[in-house]
């Protein structure tokens, strides 16, 4: 029996300039008897915590790093995202991941 709760963290912090590509890099740790994937949601919040995007995964290999990429038309200025994971078994994360997104 899985009881072990998942630990995504945020590999880096990110640049991007405003028109281009952003890519929000992470990765979700869980240990055995975990199984391959978990499902992540990841949301883009301003610095006073509004919500810009969400992005939600199903089957996210654990033990690897992964991304969530979107095209960048926010404002230039400093973001910040947080990775939430839940593992094959139901559990969910310890605590969430944060990162920050800098749009030059």
């Amino acid at each position: 029996l899985d009881n072990v709760r998942p630990a995504p963290r945020g590999l880096r912090d990110s640049a991007v300039r405003r028109g281009k590509t952003a890519v929000l890099r992470y990765r979700v740790d869980d240990a055995p008897p975990s199984g391959p994937t978990s499902a992540v949601v990841v949301k883009l919040k301003t610095r006073s915590g509004r919500i810009l995007k969400t992005f939600v995964r199903q089957r996210v290999p654990v033990n690897a790093p992964a991304a969530v990429s979107f095209r960048c038309t926010l404002p230039k200025g400093s973001y910040r995202w947080i990775v939430r994971a839940r593992d094959a078994a139901g559990n969910p994360e310890a605590a969430p991941a944060e990162g920050k997104l800098f749009v030059r």
